[in-house]
């Protein structure tokens, strides 16, 4: 399965929304042992906020186990960098694909309320306005852009 790709363009697109050079983004791969790993780097000093950590529910979703073209006779995707003004043909790639369905938690770490509540504030509008992840996916020694949707859950936890 190819979840590490979705991982990655999870926190670059974090990354690219917060715009704070002190904010430290923690990816799903790093936060299983996150305290751990800090507490190591950090020599055991306080750790240094602000920080987003990123975590993956260990179940995956495959929304349709029934068999689809897309899984056995595979989705053509056309990519059409040539000039149009030239006899340069579109390249077309194959990919067999199963769908399935990613949950996420972030998690926000601040010094003050104030700040925590930004952050916050600014991931939801980002969330709701921009929910489109690209992802790039290595298949058959080439990549294929694959555009994924961000769902929010209607509630939101404040452990304050």
């Amino acid at each position: 399965m190819a979840i590490r790709y979705y991982d990655s363009a999870m926190v670059e697109k974090i990354k690219a929304w917060v715009k704070d050079p002190n904010m430290t983004v923690i990816s799903p791969s790093d936060s299983t042992r996150f305290f751990q790993m800090r507490a190591d780097q950090m020599d055991d000093k306080p750790l240094k906020l602000p920080m987003i950590v990123l975590s993956r529910d260990s179940d995956i979703e495959i929304i349709s186990t029934a068999k689809r073209a897309l899984t056995y006779d595979a989705g053509h995707i056309t990519n059409d960098q040539g000039d149009r003004n030239k006899s340069t043909p579109s390249v077309s790639k194959v990919l067999n694909a199963i769908p399935i369905k990613l949950t996420y938690q972030l998690d926000i770490y601040t010094k003050y309320f104030a700040e925590a509540d930004e952050y916050m504030r600014n991931i939801i509008f980002n969330v709701v306005n921009y929910p489109k992840v690209e992802v790039d996916i290595p298949y058959n020694q080439d990549f294929i852009r694959h555009d994924s949707s961000l769902r929010m859950e209607s509630e939101v936890m404040d452990n304050s």
